[in-house]
């Protein structure tokens, strides 16, 4: 009896004193368990595994964090440096949250494929990224790797960029339209307010926009290597449009001016 006494004394000063040895298990009003504490420090609160929160901080392993209910969770974890939030529900749709010295970024997923992420792909920079219901890659928004302090918008099929919008480090734009063999098919060059076609080998053949000798427009028609051919637009001298064409054989200018009648011929 005495010793029993002893026990239960040890087992009081033990709770008095704030310090209870795991494991431990705390039994609610209905008898079910509502807190329990295994030796390893995993800490479970709650009657029944549908509402659950556990803590987990084993020594040697991240240090864990779920809330669970029904088929909703929610889990975190930190170490070896690297940090992770994760929300789950009943269907295959996620949100990660990730911050470590290789990832970055907050990754959407539903069902089971990546739908939009917002953080650094390894090799690449920092970027919003969209995907397609097959986990493909259709849109992106980013720091431009070519213009530093630049941003670029892509869109694409999942295997290619289809276009392009992009800024330069002068505050100018630049929209580029690909063609299907991923040669630039057009473009809209901001810094020199023009419209351009391009070949396959990246030559433009052909350009809209201002001219270079007024606030008027004109349009060129160009070789395959990028020459002007024919030319059409606002002619400040007679104030009014003219139209050349230029023959390489013969080095001659052949001009129609719309403001005169006639055609005429200027040589080379």
């Amino acid at each position: 009896m005495d010793e029993r006494i002893a026990a239960l004394e040890a087992r009081v000063a033990a709770i008095e004193s704030g310090m209870l040895k795991a494991p431990l298990t705390v039994l609610g009003a209905g008898g079910k368990p509502i807190l329990r504490l295994s030796a390893d420090g995993t800490l479970l609160l709650g009657s029944d595994n549908a509402n659950l929160v556990a803590l987990i901080a084993n020594p040697g392993s991240p240090a864990r964090v779920g809330v669970q209910n029904r088929e909703a969770i929610v889990q975190m974890s930190a170490g070896n440096g690297k940090a992770t939030v994760e929300v789950f529900n009943g269907e295959p749709n996620n949100v990660t949250l990730v911050a470590s010295a290789t990832d970055l970024g907050v990754v959407v997923e539903k069902n089971g494929q990546p739908a939009a992420g917002l953080g650094a792909v390894p090799g690449k920079g920092v970027a919003l990224r969209l995907y397609d219901k097959g986990g493909k890659q259709v849109a992106a928004a980013g720091e431009n790797p070519a213009t530093p302090g630049a941003g670029i918008v892509t869109v694409g099929n999942g295997a290619k960029n289809s276009a392009a919008l992009a800024a330069n480090s002068d505050g100018s734009g630049v929209v580029h339209a690909f063609a299907s063999d991923g040669t630039v098919g057009s473009g809209l060059i901001g810094a020199d307010r023009m419209v351009a076609a391009y070949n396959k080998s990246g030559a433009a053949v052909v350009t809209i926009g201002k001219s270079e000798n007024s606030e008027g427009g004109n349009v060129t028609s160009r070789d395959p290597t990028g020459d002007g051919v024919f030319r059409a637009g606002f002619n400040s001298a007679v104030g009014g449009g003219d139209a050349c064409v230029f023959r390489a054989k013969k080095q001659q200018t052949y001009c129609l001016g719309l403001g005169v009648p006639g055609v005429g011929v200027v040589g080379r």
